[in-house]
């Protein structure tokens, strides 16, 4: 998903995204996304994913969309990282877990530069 796309989902407020940071713990309070982090956002770095067992992965994804009243069907996960790989990476194992996502196009550097 190209940065433009995203930001005119998250403005409309009608899509539910749910943003997920697969930076790694170290580089989230060095480049954050936004100043005031939405409810719809979560860390979860790719080393985390790479190890977590896919059940307890789906467990988790499960408890995150019902904290926030989703269903699974009506969200649309978008993983996020510094420049688009690792991103990328991460829909590997969401996959996996019968959870498509898509990733950002570009990554941190993307959403940076990109003009609203």
């Amino acid at each position: 998903m190209n940065v433009k796309t995203l930001k005119n989902l998250l403005a409309d407020g009608r899509s539910r995204i749910l943003l997920v940071d697969v930076r790694e713990p170290d580089e989230l309070s060095d480049e954050p996304y936004f100043e005031i982090l939405p409810e719809n956002y979560i860390p979860l770095s790719l080393t985390v994913l790479s190890v977590m067992p896919e059940s307890e992965l789906r467990e988790k994804m499960i408890g995150i969309l019902d904290h926030l009243g989703w269903k699974k069907e009506d969200a649309r996960i978008v993983t996020l990282c510094r420049s688009g790989r690792r991103s990328e990476m991460a829909l590997i194992y969401f996959s996996r877990i019968g959870f498509p996502a898509e990733s950002l196009d570009g990554g941190y550097g993307a959403w940076m530069t990109e003009s609203d």
